[in-house]
């Protein structure tokens, strides 16, 4: 996505647009776009090849890791938290007691979610 001014888009689907998203045929694309066929038939450009380049080193991590499966891989969202081990679940757990617990009170991450909407509830 290219930004050309402030008020007009560039969108892989469409021409430049100004303020044209309530026409049907722009709505029709970017839902034919955020499909689930196509994202799996253009998976490549959906990837983190470019970030996990540039990142698994500096992270510790070897330079190719995490490339050799798709994010792309069923046809619904949150499906990837069910392929984290309870091995990881548990490194998950302990790093947020020892980094997050102590600072926010909060012994999980939906304890936090709910202190903050308490808090921002005005």
């Amino acid at each position: 996505m290219q930004i050309r001014s402030p008020h007009a888009l560039t969108l892989p689907c469409f021409p430049l647009v100004q303020h044209n998203f309530d026409k049907p045929e722009l709505i029709d694309c970017a839902v034919e776009k955020s499909t689930y066929a196509f994202m799996k038939e253009h998976e490549s450009q959906f990837d983190e090849k470019l970030s996990k380049l540039t990142r698994n080193e500096a992270c510790g991590l070897p330079k190719d890791a995490g490339m050799r499966k798709s994010k792309i891989v069923q046809g619904a969202s949150g499906s990837g938290k069910l392929a984290l081990s309870d091995g990881l679940k548990a490194a998950i757990a302990a790093k947020w007691k020892e980094v997050v617990e102590p600072v926010t009170g909060c012994a999980t991450y939906s304890d936090l979610r709910a202190q903050f909407q308490t808090n921002n509830s005005n």
